[in-house]
């Protein structure tokens, strides 16, 4: 079967379209156009353009949003992490105080999990589905495993789309925590041929981050 002549990708699409619309303004009445034909080329036109520039702005809107949202999350976590190990080393709190606090109630015989000290890698990452990658990720030390650290209890996956590759994790967007492999990364179709930057860390069992991996990157596939 022939490959239809209209890009599937949006960003294709406008330089097609502009160029297809320019020509049948200067030559579609000579080559069996109507001039109503013509008018509602040139109408779809300028409403799908307004469109698509709007689409973009909301894109790109949702982005710097979500960055904002994992800054401020970041500092305000931190902030009750500080406040909750105040108020663990209080010797009047009681396990009423803790579950109304919602926070960790220890064990008589318990052992505090330590924090992750290894990295994350990306073992695999399988491209054969349009628009979706399936991240494998293992754990540095076994690389041929895909076996969390016994300590950990998920891992933390953040994402750049296209641009200058990142340096700081801590700049990208939040993705996902998962705990199970591989895990899916679903993206739009006018992401097709972009790279992603993708950087990992493991979550301990109380919650507390490992450090991160370095940043690794893949490609859209279409």
């Amino acid at each position: 079967m022939s490959q239809d002549f209209i890009p599937p990708n949006d960003d294709l699409f406008a330089d097609f379209a502009v160029a297809f619309v320019a020509w049948v303004n200067s030559t579609g009445p000579t080559r069996g156009l109507s001039p109503a034909q013509i008018a509602a080329l040139n109408a779809t036109s300028t409403a799908w353009v307004y469109s698509f520039i709007g689409f973009n702005n909301a894109k790109a809107a949702f982005r710097s949003a979500t960055q904002d949202k994992d800054t401020k999350r970041t500092d305000f976590e931190k902030l009750i992490r500080e406040a909750a190990g105040v108020i663990q080393k209080n010797p009047l709190m009681t396990d009423a105080d803790r579950a109304a606090a919602h926070v960790t109630i220890p064990k008589g015989t318990h052992t505090p999990s330590t924090t992750p000290d290894t990295t994350p890698t990306l073992a695999k990452v399988d491209t054969s589905t349009r628009t979706i990658l399936r991240l494998f990720v293992a754990n540095s030390p076994t690389p041929d495993t895909l076996a969390k650290p016994a300590n950990a209890r998920c891992v933390e996956i953040r994402e750049q789309i296209g641009g200058t590759e990142p340096v700081d994790p801590e700049t990208m967007a939040f993705l996902a925590m998962e705990s199970r492999m591989p895990y899916r990364a679903d993206y739009q179709v006018t992401d097709i041929g972009k790279t992603v930057f993708l950087a990992f860390r493991w979550i301990g069992k109380n919650n507390q981050p490992g450090p991160w991996s370095g940043i690794f990157h893949a490609t859209i596939p279409g």
